[in-house]
């Protein structure tokens, strides 16, 4: 669940925040849940995921934004 704190900027508070609660709830990744429509595509996904850049101070992909 802590990887909503790398997509959080991306998505807003408050959708990161359902997607989190939706993950506890339901059982499934943050990752399924955020492939859904309208939410991130798969690309976006490894980007803002990229184990080397997270690390990294500010935020990273942000030209995604």
């Amino acid at each position: 669940m802590g990887i909503i704190t790398a997509i959080n900027p991306h998505l807003g508070d408050e959708t990161a925040a359902e997607i989190a609660r939706e993950t506890t709830l339901a059982g499934k990744s943050v990752r399924e849940l955020c492939l859904q429509p309208d939410v991130l595509t798969e690309e976006e996904m490894d980007v803002l995921l990229n184990s080397f850049k997270i690390p990294k101070p500010g935020i990273y992909g942000e030209y995604l934004i």
